[in-house]
């Protein structure tokens, strides 16, 4: 970063991201007859696959007649992908690059108030586990497989942000946003009344790999605050509810519209200073998408009690410590079957964590609300 003036910074460098995996996979059959197990040649399989991304930036900010903070960029991405299936010789997977801008201007009033206007691209580029065509038939109706074709999912996003702080610590902060993917990446579900591989022939399959195959316009608004409430408990909401419209272009209606909703709650409470307790709950309304997938919703609970001058720390942490299942129902629905899935995802877990500080290092990072390490089932 380089100031050319008082009021002017700007800032470039460059990147380059080296990823390398390398599996094997033996599989062995049983033999009823003889009681013996047996290589499977057809599902054992060795990958070796390499992703390189090169990357440079530039950014600028700088104020804009006098009333805005503005920060403007650029990042381009260049990436080679190699990769070497023992099942799928000769599979070649297109390298791609991509400019991506980003814009925020911004304007902060008095009374702690400040609006946004922001705009940013977004790249996701397929996992290695999606483009690997390797066909897994440890359930013959039920296969899945990689796709070697698929393309980055890319993202465009203008969002529209105020923030409001309070003397008491409270805060909200509203976001309206519009956002694009073009191409998106979702699962896709074929059905076959036989499907044949290699020498062998399935009947009544249903095939399911990722795709490059729609888009998704996603209107919505995200509220999420913090509120103290006396000096010991605070809570920290956030609900996000949006208009989804997707398009499929291999399915008949090609279009769904759908509404979508995720909401959360954390709430803290400090007992003393070296005793707090939390809990954090997040539901995800399930997405239209050939049919209906399940809703996710979990729960954790967690206390921590701090020694020796805050330099230790010992935790606690269950994960839906009262139900040992999530329950999911979701609803598959395509041109030639419907199909109604019930799984019970074991999901209840317990954890300690200790924490030492040795010395005086301090790492510094983005100030943000302190959460205990959880994560929450994704979205498909």
């Amino acid at each position: 970063m380089r100031p050319i003036s008082k009021e002017v910074e700007l800032e470039t460098g460059l990147r380059t991201t080296f990823q390398s995996i390398i599996s094997n996979a033996d599989v062995f059959t049983l033999n009823a007859a003889t009681g013996s197990f047996a290589r499977d040649n057809a599902q054992s399989y060795a990958s070796d696959y390499k992703r390189t991304v090169y990357a440079g930036y530039v950014s600028a900010n700088f104020p804009l007649f006098d009333f805005l903070e503005v920060k403007a960029g650029a990042r381009y991405e260049y990436t080679v992908n190699k990769a070497d299936y023992s099942t799928a010789h000769n599979v070649a997977i297109p390298s791609y690059s991509n400019l991506a801008p980003s814009l925020i201007i911004g304007h902060k009033f008095a009374n702690q108030q400040s609006v946004k206007l922001a705009y940013s691209y977004r790249i996701e580029r397929p996992d290695f586990r999606d483009l690997n065509p390797f066909m897994n038939l440890a359930d013959p109706h039920n296969i899945t497989t990689g796709n070697p074709n698929l393309q980055p999912e890319i993202g465009n996003k203008i969002e529209l942000g105020y923030n409001k702080a309070y003397g008491s610590g409270a805060n909200i902060n509203i976001i309206v946003y519009y956002q694009r993917n073009s191409p998106d990446i979702k699962p896709y579900v074929s059905y076959y009344s036989t499907y044949k591989i290699g020498d062998s022939t399935y009947n009544d399959v249903t095939l399911t790999t990722r795709a490059t195959i729609s888009a998704e316009v996603r209107a919505g608004v995200n509220i999420s605050g913090s509120l103290p409430i006396g000096k010991s408990l605070t809570l920290r909401p956030n609900f996000q509810l949006f208009d989804r419209h997707l398009r499929n272009d291999n399915a008949v209606p090609a279009v769904t519209d759908a509404f979508g909703m995720r909401l959360n709650l954390n709430t803290a409470y400090q007992f003393s200073k070296t005793l707090a307790a939390e809990v954090f709950g997040n539901y995800n309304m399930g997405m239209h998408w050939q049919g209906r997938q399940a809703d996710v919703y979990s729960y954790t609970l967690a206390i921590r009690k701090q020694f020796s001058n805050n330099k230790a720390s010992l935790g606690l942490i269950a994960v839906n410590p009262f139900n040992k299942y999530i329950n999911q129902k979701s609803l598959q629905l395509t041109q030639d079957f419907t199909s109604n899935i019930y799984r019970d995802v074991p999901y209840r877990s317990f954890g300690i964590t200790f924490t030492y500080k040795f010395g005086k290092l301090k790492i510094t990072k983005v100030k943000e609300p302190e959460t205990f390490n959880y994560t929450p089932p994704s979205e498909n």
